[in-house]
């Protein structure tokens, strides 16, 4: 099971066929209800490794 949608598959597609378009190369957090930073998952954040 891969936690991506058909938009991450197409904003991927893009950004390894036209990688000068892509500005934000940072990841995405988001904060926990424990106030702790985790990574957002695939279908949230296009900058995730993909494996």
């Amino acid at each position: 099971h891969f936690n991506v949608s058909n938009s991450y598959v197409l904003h991927k597609l893009r950004r390894v066929l036209l990688p000068w378009l892509h500005k934000p190369w940072a990841r995405r957090t988001k904060r926990t209800e424990q106030g702790l930073h985790e990574w957002q998952p695939p279908r949230d954040d296009v900058n995730s490794p993909d494996l």
